[in-house]
């Protein structure tokens, strides 16, 4: 057809026979293919289909698939398979380091560190510690059950925690920092590259975020540092690692779960001479020799345990091993920097939360005291909201009274649950005053002061002076209703009152 008919026609005039047919191997590519075996010919299929833009590869992946004479399914296989095996543009997402041919002294370098952090940032003193001991670790992370997560934090913008972030990148391990990521990246970095992964402005995506809280939350321990997921058109499931350090920066508090497994660095506003140098532009690019220096000081450090000092909080204890640990590999005057450093950190913290608890307890012993022995949960968090000198009345990130939930969820800590109770004809979850003595007598302590002040919503509201003084020993008794018997919490049992 392509020779024109006259040319055709003088053929046949000739006494010209026809060709020999063509074999169907060859007129037909999709047969002689096969399914799941492609011949030479479905390789040229193959590479034709390579040359299309991949919109017309999505167009036509079943046109070709058919030509193959594969599935669909098999098609896309195909593809990924060539794809995977042919080289990759080599594209860096962390930096590439080798360690220093000769040793190194740690002393030498955590000095040197906490010096340039204290040029650069305003922090205070036990601190620049803390930050040191944890950016040395980050380069030994394998030889550490466990390693907190660095939670920066500040109470408004300009506190210097974009500085301190910068001025951090330069002697972490393979640093990567961004401002914002779906949880989806973050394991999949932390499985493709392990980085110190830095991330600004977690206030602005994290709350609400279950799914990236429950990423952080897993990488704190290395025995349970994963989370699965489905994958590929067959949705085999993967195992991805979430065993990274990492920092977390934002202005206000990050959840209590992620709160509870870092160590917390709190920035301040610097004022007249407190101001700090200017970050030089090449900072990270000038400290490179001392990041070498890091991961040499690394490779040649087992970093045994140490027997820190014990308080109440456990998972504290767990987050500042390591970094006792370092210190005491450092040498010097560091073990000692780290332990005042480590007592200053976890008594701030220890005493937020026990005064706080010890406000919560305490109102709730007041109301009590108003209401009987009995009280719905729904009055018990109206009362407290009510209160404008308290925090409960502006609770948590949405500034608004604290729920059923939300107290709920504090009191559980004391194993103290909301239970059905029955005042008058009414019956509805609440809460007993017999079910608070244990936490009363523990956490409230006879004579214990609390300044109503210190928790004020708002200054015009505070009273500066008002005390509130609890004694066990005044402490309202469970209303004797008829028909309603209690039982101490101490004997083991538990009271019932309908």
């Amino acid at each position: 057809m392509t020779e024109g008919a006259k040319d055709i026609d003088e053929f046949i005039r000739s006494g010209g026979t026809p060709p020999e047919p063509v074999p169907s191997s060859i007129a037909q590519p999709e047969v002689a293919a096969g399914k799941r075996q492609p011949s030479d010919l479905a390789k040229d299929v193959m590479a034709e289909f390579k040359q299309l833009e991949p919109l017309e590869q999505v167009l036509q992946l079943k046109d070709y698939a058919k030509r193959m004479g594969i599935t669909v399914g098999d098609m896309r296989k195909v593809v990924s398979q060539t794809e995977s095996a042919e080289p990759q543009p080599n594209v860096d997402v962390v930096e590439r380091l080798e360690p220093v041919s000769y040793p190194v002294s740690g002393l030498d370098l955590a000095n040197e560190i906490r010096e340039k952090l204290n040029t650069y940032v305003f922090l205070p003193e036990l601190d620049s510690v803390a930050i040191t001991l944890w950016a040395i670790g980050s380069y030994s992370l394998d030889k550490f059950r466990v390693f907190p997560r660095l939670h920066i934090h500040s109470p408004e913008k300009r506190c210097g925690k974009s500085t301190l972030l910068e001025t951090l990148e330069a002697y972490c391990y393979r640093s990567c920092i961004t401002s914002n990521i779906t949880a989806a990246a973050m394991f999949r970095i932390i499985d493709g590259y392990q980085p110190t992964l830095i991330i600004d402005e977690v206030d602005s995506f994290l709350a609400g975020n279950e799914e990236m809280r429950g990423v952080i939350n897993s990488g704190h321990t290395r025995r349970t540092a994963f989370v699965i997921r489905t994958q590929g058109d067959d949705y085999e499931p993967k195992r991805f690692s979430t065993w990274t350090p990492m920092v977390l920066s934002g202005i206000g508090e990050v959840p209590e779960t992620i709160a509870d497994r870092s160590i917390r660095i709190s920035m301040r506003r610097a004022k007249g001479a407190e101001k700090p140098n200017k970050l030089p532009l090449d900072h990270f690019d000038s400290e490179t020799e001392v990041r070498r220096r890091l991961l040499r000081f690394a490779q040649d450090n087992s970093f045994t345990a140490v027997q820190i000092p014990e308080i109440e909080n456990s998972r504290a204890m767990d987050n500042w091993s390591p970094l006792f640990a370092i210190a005491e590999a450092i040498g010097g005057e560091w073990p000692s920097l780290c332990k005042s450093a480590y007592i200053a950190a976890t008594q701030v913290t220890e005493a937020e939360d026990d005064s706080i608890t010890a406000l919560l307890l305490t109102d709730i012993q007041e109301i009590f005291s108003q209401n009987g022995g009995k009280i719905f949960s729904a009055e018990l968090t109206k009362s407290l909201g009510e209160q404008a000198d308290r925090p409960w009345s502006e609770w948590g990130r949405t500034g608004k009274p604290i729920t059923q939930n939300g107290l709920a969820n504090m009191l559980k800590r004391f194993n103290i649950k909301p239970v059905q109770v029955r005042i008058g004809e009414v019956k509805k979850r609440g809460y007993k005053l017999v079910q608070f003595s244990d936490a009363l007598s523990r956490y409230v302590q006879s004579g214990t002061t609390v300044q109503a002040s210190e928790y004020a919503a708002s200054s015009q509201s505070q009273s500066g002076t008002e005390e509130i003084v609890y004694h066990p020993e005044n402490a309202p008794q469970p209303s004797k209703d008829e028909g309603c018997t209690t039982v101490p919490l101490e004997t083991g049992q538990k009271g019932e009152c309908f």
